[in-house]
């Protein structure tokens, strides 16, 4: 109710047009449309802005022009690999228009963003609080199912207490907001969810070391370049300090049935990495088989893959002979290659080098208000490249493109300019 009254206040009283357009697109981001594949109610509202002159500002961004050139790419690699592997029309229908509607997409989100990187936030208040009610959204049964389940209800839950966290560090109250968040972090470990204590404590660690360095914001951003090498050994001590503490906690079974259940299946394959991302790593193996021309499109195991590979390594066959099975991969990176060749993986290698360009810039220090926003979901999304499926556009999409107004803003020396203006969030 707090919330709600909040945003309703802020929609009357401070954002514009355009501030509120992007926080009713993170509301209806879960109302779902089946046609050629699932689509978004708010992605068909996003091409409603073709018919402005504001979309075409992302050609003035040579690494927004990049990114749509490399999926232009993949998208050339996805019809290619489609073609050799014939594979059924449906499949070959949605595996293109996936990355078109994402290169459509590419205009307007940058456009809602270029003169005000901030309204990003804006987007993600509107999903988190649009997770409430996503399952009567969903677009299938099983989705449906899926989405009711313990581990999935708690993540909606999760979205939505992280929209305070967002405002909380919007507003200034930076250790009340990464407090608030580790909580929500530490209560998914009861729910057999180890990922997002394990991001959300990385980037706290980052945002807690960040905000130590002193001086004016260019000072902390020529600091913060110095060290990158330190911030980089703070991440993987942070990883290490998480693995050790679940498993501990988990073994023990501190964190209950449904956790200690899950550790013992991922301890099978001797490699709990492995063995709580299995998928990720079948899909390495089909890569290797065929690296060039990929599976095609949501391939199928037609021929005991995966009962093959759980034999080779020792693990029960959780497979049923009556269902058919898409190849596996459960990641960004892996999938795309898998499927759509190495074309598919040319497109997340290109974004690994440019995000990578983007946060050793430290250009992101040049935004401090939606800095632990951007910091949460930057480490969430590189879990998502190795460990999770594809299948958010418009969240991957918003994260990238105001890192690349933000980085284009600071290449050009906009932030030291006072003569140029960067529009701030009223709120």
């Amino acid at each position: 109710m707090i919330l709600n009254s909040f945003v309703m206040g802020l929609s009357v009283r401070s954002l514009d047009g355009r501030d509120v357009f992007t926080l009713m697109l993170g509301l209806l981001a879960v109302v779902k449309i089946r046609v050629v594949g699932t689509f978004s109610l708010s992605e068909f509202l996003l091409l409603a802005m073709y018919f402005t002159s504001s979309v075409y500002r992302w050609k003035r961004d040579r690494n927004c022009v990049k990114l749509f050139v490399f999926a232009s790419l993949w998208l050339v690699g996805t019809v290619i690999s489609d073609y050799v592997n014939q594979s059924d029309t449906i499949d070959a229908l949605k595996g293109a228009f996936f990355i078109v509607m994402m290169m459509l997409l590419i205009p307007p989100i940058y456009s809602l963003l270029y003169d005000k990187p901030e309204r990003v936030l804006l987007y993600f208040v509107g999903t988190g609080i649009s997770g409430l009610y996503s399952h009567f959204f969903a677009a299938t049964d099983f989705i449906k199912e899926t989405m009711a389940s313990d581990v999935y209800r708690f993540y909606a839950y999760a979205a939505f207490g992280s929209v305070f966290v967002y405002i909380f560090y919007f507003k200034g109250k930076k250790n009340l907001a990464i407090f608030i968040r580790e909580v929500i972090a530490i209560l998914t470990l009861f729910h057999a969810s180890r990922n997002y204590f394990l991001t959300t404590t990385i980037a706290a660690v980052l945002l807690l070391y960040i905000n130590k360095i002193k001086g004016s914001t260019q000072q902390r951003v020529i600091s913060f370049r110095k060290k990158v090498p330190t911030l980089l050994v703070a991440g993987l001590i942070g990883v290490l300090m998480v693995d050790v503490v679940y498993e501990e906690l988990a073994s023990s079974g501190v964190l209950g049935q449904a956790a200690f259940d899950k550790y013992m299946t991922q301890k099978q394959t001797g490699n709990i990495v492995q063995g709580g991302r299995m998928a990720t790593f079948m899909g390495i193996e089909l890569i290797k088989q065929k690296p060039i021309t990929g599976w095609g499109s949501y391939a199928k195991d037609t021929w005991g893959f995966m009962s093959n590979y759980y034999y080779q390594h020792n693990i029960d066959d959780i497979t049923s002979p009556e269902l058919e099975y898409e190849l596996p991969a459960h990641s960004y990176i892996v999938g795309a290659w898998m499927q759509n060749g190495i074309l598919g993986g040319v497109f997340w290698i290109f974004i690994i080098v440019l995000v990578w360009k983007i946060f050793k810039s430290g250009c992101l220090l040049h935004e401090p208000r939606i800095l632990g926003m951007m910091m949460y979901l930057f480490v969430g999304l590189l879990w998502d490249w190795a460990f999770s499926p594809f299948g958010d556009r418009m969240r991957f999409l918003f994260i990238m493109l105001s890192m690349l107004v933000i980085y284009d803003y600071d290449q050009k020396g906009c932030y030291s300019n006072s003569s140029i203006i960067i529009k701030k969030l009223k709120i």
